[in-house]
């Protein structure tokens, strides 16, 4: 006698296979929404930062010699960041500290440089790393004095695509023979 194997096909009713259907689709659905979730929540940390001027003291005078903001950018994630920092003016889009229209205000001149006053473009942190670095500001020949100088500071991420953390400064210039 021979052995002989018959499998049954069995026929669900068709509520049951688009039940079946509906559950798989949710079921992988859900799975999908809990991986981009998961990944949102990982890039949002993996790029958390931030950027402020040492005692919250955005607004100062210069003079003829310039002067310096002392700034801390600090790296909020569990690996090393990288940031391109770059001074943009914004004098056209900010509110000057006295009311005045912002139509008068100037440009000045920024550089960048670490506490020992190295230049400095670019600047690396550490996991949980706060880091100090000075924005020096010179006054160009011929600017009017009693205007003001409204600039953003952004330190943008070589890390994390279109991620950037900004502090403005807001600048008098000040008149020698008021001083």
């Amino acid at each position: 006698m021979k052995a002989t194997s018959t499998q049954k096909k069995i026929n669900l009713p068709i509520d049951q296979k688009k039940s079946s259907l509906r559950y798989y689709t949710k079921s992988i659905l859900a799975v999908l929404v809990f991986m981009i979730g998961s990944s949102l929540i990982h890039a949002q940390n993996s790029c958390k930062s931030k950027l402020q001027v040492e005692k919250n003291r955005n607004s100062r005078s210069i003079s003829s010699e310039g002067t310096q903001y002392r700034l801390l950018i600090s790296n909020e994630t569990s690996n090393q960041a990288s940031f391109n920092l770059k001074a943009i003016d914004i004098n056209k889009n900010c509110t000057n500290n006295d009311g005045s229209s912002t139509s008068n205000n100037v440009n000045l001149n920024f550089f960048f440089t670490d506490v020992d006053s190295n230049p400095i473009s670019d600047i690396v942190l550490n996991s949980g790393e706060t880091k100090s670095f000075l924005v020096k500001l010179t006054i160009p020949s011929g600017t009017p004095y009693n205007r003001w100088n409204c600039t953003e500071i952004a330190a943008t991420s070589n890390d994390c695509s279109n991620y950037s953390i900004t502090t403005i400064l807001h600048t008098l210039v000040s008149d020698p023979n008021q001083e």
